[in-house]
Parts: structure tokens; sequence; C-alpha cells
């Protein structure tokens, strides 16, 4: 009987691991075109709304200025439905844009995909401590989208590479905290549920923020 559960359990665990393995080809298949692009993944609760719109808009701007071989940008939900589509609202929104993700389905985040991005994008606060407490190792490279745009906006990186090359001590995400008596950056509010003026608030607001990211970002790494 004993012998009969280890087998079960031995089973078990090579199912997981099989079901992980095929995971992490997926990813690797969207992801690794380069081997040293710089890796950035949005996350959002569901990955239907937001995290989609952020990943289309990022895109977009990469494709438009020809630097795919130096960014790669992924999207994915901490409560996801694998393989379900962008929302109708979403898909209306940004077609408006001229954007396309019919292509998009839903990805639920995992530590491989933590691990693998150099930066990851969340929509509040919520989503920021949460993965922050799941992946205490990746905690460095977490940002709310409005809080990295907000410390682009305010000089701050400028201020930690002065730092950085005279005391070589502060980490990139202390530069984002330096203020704590600062007024707290807004978040990305969830659509879901609500009318397409609030999609097109949101990838308004998403659209503000990311330019602002993407300009910075394509001139710290030259091509």
């Amino acid at each position: 009987m004993t012998e009969q559960i280890e087998n079960k359990e031995q089973k078990r665990e090579e199912q997981e691991n099989t079901a992980y393995q095929r995971e992490v080809g997926k990813v690797n298949l969207l992801v690794n075109y380069a081997e040293d692009a710089t890796r950035i993944l949005f996350v959002c609760t569901g990955n239907t709304c937001r995290s989609p719109m952020a990943e289309a808009i990022m895109k977009h701007m990469i494709q438009k200025d020809g630097r795919e071989a130096d960014f790669e940008v992924l999207s994915a939900g901490i409560m996801a439905q694998t393989g379900e589509g962008a929302s109708n609202l979403a898909w209306q929104t940004m077609s408006e844009m001229g954007l396309d993700v019919s292509w998009h389905r839903a990805r639920q985040l995992n530590g491989y995909m933590m691990q693998e991005a150099h930066l990851v994008f969340t929509m509040t606060r919520a989503h920021k401590e949460l993965l922050a407490f799941q992946y205490p190792n990746c905690a460095g490279k977490i940002w709310l989208v409005t809080e990295y745009a907000e410390a682009i906006k305010n000089g701050l990186f400028d201020k930690l590479l002065k730092k950085t090359e005279s005391a070589g001590e502060e980490t990139e995400h202390e530069a984002g905290q330096e203020d704590a008596s600062a007024a707290p950056v807004p978040e990305i509010f969830d659509p879901y549920g609500y009318d397409i003026e609030t999609y097109q608030q949101c990838a308004y607001q998403l659209q503000e923020n990311l330019t602002m990211i993407w300009d910075f970002l394509k001139g710290a790494r030259k091509a």
C-alpha cells in the first residue's frame, strides 16, 4: 500500500514537472528572440484588459523604432484563465488606436517569467506588494507602471547614476523610493466590467506612462 502511494506521488510530481516544462517552452517561444534582449513583463489580475493593452502599446513603440532585437515584451495575470482572449472592449479600444490584440491569449504568471524579466510592471500597488512577497528575489525589479514613469519624470534615475558613480551602493529600485513623503502616484484602474469610455481612459493612461518609459529605456540602452 505504501509503495502504491509513493508511486502515485512520484507520478504526480513527474506530471507537474512535465506541465511546468511545457509552459516554460511556451514562454521561450514568446520571449527568447535574442539572448541579450531587455525583457519587460506587464502584470495585472486576469491578463485580459490592462496588461494585454500595455503589452500591445509597448510592442508597437518598440517595432516603430526598430528595436525588436533589443527589447522583448510579455504580459501575464496573477489569476489568469489560461488561453482566454483579450476582453471585447480591450480589443475595441486597441483597434481604435490602430493596434491589434486578436493574437492575445491569457497567461498565468509563474516563477520562470518573473526570473527571466528584467523589468516587471504592475498596474496596482496590491499587485506589486503581492509579487514582492511571492518572489522576494525579484522585488528590486518590480515597479508600478506609474511609479516608474514618475521616477523618470523627476529625474531620480539620473540622481541614482550620479550616486552609484561615486558610491556604488544604491540599487535602481531604491531610486523610486527616495522621497517617501511625496504624494503617491495613481494606479492603473481596472476597466473590467465598465464601459468603453473607461477602457479608453485606461488605455490613454497606459500610453501616456509607457511613452515616457519607452523614451527613457530606448535611450538608456543604445542599439
